[in-house]
């Protein structure tokens, strides 16, 4: 019995030996199969391979900046119109929503008794210019009756002198007292014309006025620009609500700007026409140019701008403005952006790199320039900017390729190929 215990003992320790060498097995079997994540030591990594960048990128990389404002996008322009219930009801409305307008162009009308004002005064000075047409025409009647008279008498004058009669004496006599009964008659003739043209220009002054004021019942456009909303309804609403809300607004979008305030520490570091950089607070993929057109010297506290409750009191800050460059699809009224404030260099169309991408070599300046994927050392003219940056004058276009300076690269290697210091 305890023969047959010990090789019953001896079985289970085989067994359990076998099993263990067959779960090695498999186990080294399974990492064999399985790719390794370890790299050989010498494979290839992009830190030494020839890489290439375009240098529009290498632009954007440059444009370092230690001061990033926030601002809000206005339009040049804004005219805000109300209802003045004061004047009248509005009688036409001659503009809608989305029209183009023009500065002086005609908005609405106010329906105001000023019409039938304006018209009688038309009138009346349409009849005075009647009545100036009839006094001429019965003074020069008038002038035409007295030289007839001093026609005849002249005639019979001289008939006396050469008979001498008593016939022709008493005649004269006659026709003289005629002569001053008609140029009596012709003053007072233009007497008339003169009362009836002075009648004539005080109606004309008053139709003018009158117009004026009819003038005033019709509202024109203070600036060009776009209709950009139309309040219809108002037209029936209370007084109360007339003299509150916009009856319509317009929208001068000639000229995009971006308005903001810059704090007393940071307007030294800002200053008219610098270049700035502009990303949409949503997107910061949308980006748009500009540049500084006011800094201004009069905080916001002193020019009477309300502060906001969470600013901080003992930090003045200082309005600025930035017009937007044209370029592309524009940013949208109202919206909020970051304004980069770039160095004066950055000025549109200037290529300036950072100086780790030139190379000197004989008095000489070079980079790296990509051609059908091979690098050649490329000669270029630059001026340093500052500590870090190279504006390129000549040699290099913005659309041109350019491969990042790395010991051991040499002319005709390929974009990707190994770099072997």
């Amino acid at each position: 019995m305890r023969t047959a215990g010990k090789n019953s003992k001896k079985r289970i320790i085989v067994s359990s030996f076998i099993i263990v060498v067959i779960i090695v097995v498999a186990i080294i079997g399974i990492k064999g199969l399985s790719p390794s994540s370890e790299q050989p030591i010498n494979a290839s990594t992009p830190e030494n391979q020839v890489e290439e960048k375009i240098v529009k990128a290498l632009i954007e990389e440059s444009k370092t900046s230690d001061l990033i404002l926030a601002g809000k996008v206005t339009a040049n322009n804004t005219n805000k119109i109300k209802i003045d219930p004061d004047k009248g009801t509005v009688k036409e409305i001659l503009v809608k929503e989305g029209d183009k307008v023009e500065k002086g162009q005609a908005l609405f009308t106010y329906q105001t008794d000023q019409q039938m004002k304006t018209k009688e005064a038309e009138l009346d000075a349409e009849a005075k210019a009647r009545a100036v047409e009839v006094a001429r025409s019965s003074a020069s009647i008038k002038w035409d009756a007295y030289n007839k008279k001093l026609s005849q008498l002249n005639k019979a004058r001289d008939d006396y002198n050469k008979e001498n009669s008593e016939e022709l004496k008493s005649e004269i006599k006659s026709l003289e007292s005629e002569v001053d009964q008609a140029y009596t008659e012709g003053l007072t003739g233009d007497n008339e014309v003169k009362n009836a043209e002075s009648d004539l220009e005080k109606a004309q002054l008053m139709q003018t006025n009158e117009q004026e004021r009819l003038g005033a019942d019709t509202i024109v456009a203070d600036n060009a620009g776009t209709i950009k909303s139309l309040n219809a309804d108002l037209i029936n609403q209370s007084k109360e609500k007339q003299r509150e809300e916009n009856f319509m607004e317009i929208i001068d979008d000639s000229n995009l700007f971006v308005s903001g305030d810059i704090n007393e520490f940071d307007r030294e570091k800002a200053s008219v026409n610098q270049p700035v950089e502009l990303i949409d607070r949503k997107n910061k993929e949308k980006t748009w140019k500009g540049k500084l057109v006011q800094v201004a010297n009069l905080s916001s506290d002193e020019a009477g701008n309300d502060k906001k409750q969470d600013e901080d009191p003992n930090l003045s800050k200082f309005p600025y403005k930035v017009l937007i460059d044209k370029e592309g699809e524009m940013p949208i009224i109202g919206s909020h952006v970051y304004v980069k404030v770039l160095p004066k260099e950055f000025e549109k169309g200037k290529i300036i790199l950072n100086k780790k991408y030139v190379l000197s070599k004989d008095d000489k300046q070079y980079v790296w320039k990509v051609e059908n994927k091979k690098i050649k050392m490329h000669v270029i003219k630059g001026t340093p900017l500052g500590e870090n940056l190279v504006e390129v004058n000549e040699g290099l276009a913005q659309t041109d390729k350019i491969a990042i300076p790395k010991d051991g690269m040499e002319n005709g290697m390929e974009v990707g190929e190994d770099v072997k210091p």
